[in-house]
């Protein structure tokens, strides 16, 4: 059986199809489940078996700020169960990627997972290369590098 595939839009044709109405940034006071998202991903005090992402300043307003700039131009990701995420590819590393404690790569994306609940949304830093030159898939412009 194929593998469906995510669909990729740009954040002009995300904005234009009405796919980003409803959508909320994190919460100027998050509940219990966001606070850990966000310490989870800016303070590595320890890591868990598998990939585990911290974001190289380790600011919780820098978390913000990544959070805030893939809402604004970020491009959209709707994964085959209807699932949406904003993941905004930033000009230079963030953070890193750890997997079971070492670090593997340099993280240079944060992925904002959306929800139409505000308590829902939360972000992570990523790494782009497993996402390399990404079209748009309704203008095709290229939405990763």
């Amino acid at each position: 059986m194929p593998k469906h595939q995510p669909t990729f839009l740009c954040h002009a044709c995300a904005d234009r199809h009405g796919l980003l109405c409803g959508l909320h940034a994190p919460s100027s006071s998050p509940n219990a489940y966001q606070v850990e998202k966000a310490e989870k991903h800016t303070r590595p005090s320890s890591f868990s078996a598998g990939p585990h992402s911290v974001l190289e300043s380790g600011s919780t307003s820098d978390y913000d700020m990544l959070a805030k700039q893939a809402l604004e131009s970020g491009y959209l990701e709707i994964e085959p169960n209807g699932a949406r995420t904003l993941s905004y590819q930033a000009a230079s590393p963030i953070g890193y990627l750890y997997r079971d404690g070492r670090e593997s790569a340099r993280c240079d994306t944060f992925r904002l997972v959306l929800s139409s609940a505000s308590s829902g949304v939360h972000g992570y830093p990523t790494v782009s290369a497993t996402e390399a030159e990404i079209r748009c898939t309704e203008c095709s412009v290229k939405v990763t590098s």
